[in-house]
């Protein structure tokens, strides 16, 4: 996506509010945050939105979830910046507020399967793909915890597997195991994350055979970007 058409979709965002209707701590790792639908805003699953965490710092998620209107997202506690207090301080009743939609996480239209490959960051994402397709979805999240009810969370929504590996873990065998089942023409990846992590699973997907139009990136860190949650 060119920088003007980042710039004129970011242009289409609306500020909205909505009420916590439910929050879901996830593995002591993650919120589950359930909203109810929000003031001036009709979410879509995999937007992009932008959440006020407080003194003036914002933090983005994808829509993992929309039901009766509402808006879904997964928050992972970093410890690092403002929103991991934010996170832990939410509760049934509070006000959330924020700006969307932003550039959406949407999964490669036309193929066979999907399989999202990502830190604890894509959970969120691997939700919203789940619920919004209508092929299987494979999650793999790296993470040094075994992370019980994420998977739970995941394979409640539909995803055919969920799975957890190490934090340091290549993917070429995760490609693999998907282009057999679904071929290189009909395997979608999304891969979520950390940049570099992202670059090296998009590099592994192509030079497997899979086409560029296949797999989604989407970057919600940075090591040099202290702070980002």
């Amino acid at each position: 996506m060119t920088d003007e058409a980042r710039t004129r979709y970011r242009g289409l965002a609306s500020p909205w509010t909505a009420a916590v209707g439910a929050v879901h701590r996830l593995d002591g790792r993650a919120v589950h945050v359930v909203l109810t639908p929000p003031d001036g805003y009709v979410p879509s699953h995999g937007d992009t939105v932008a959440v006020d965490v407080g003194d003036g710092h914002v933090r983005r998620y994808t829509v993992a979830g929309t039901g009766g209107g509402g808006l879904e997202f997964v928050g992972v506690l970093t410890g690092l910046g403002p929103a991991t207090p934010f996170l832990e301080a939410l509760a049934t009743g509070a006000t959330v507020s924020g700006t969307g939609p932003e550039r959406p996480v949407l999964p490669p239209a036309g193929v066979r399967g999907v399989v999202v490959i990502g830190d604890e960051t894509a959970v969120g994402t691997a939700l919203s793909v789940a619920r919004s397709v209508d092929v299987p979805v494979r999650a793999v999240i790296r993470s040094a915890s075994a992370l019980p009810d994420s998977v739970a969370l995941l394979s409640s929504a539909g995803c055919r597997s969920a799975s957890v590996v190490p934090a340091d873990a290549v993917h070429d065998g995760d490609l693999a195991a998907a282009l057999a089942e679904w071929g290189a023409d009909g395997t979608g990846v999304v891969a979520v994350g950390e940049q570099s992590a992202n670059h090296a699973v998009r590099t592994s997907a192509l030079a497997l055979g899979i086409a560029r139009d296949r797999v989604a990136t989407r970057t919600f860190w940075r090591p040099d970007r202290a702070g980002l949650e």
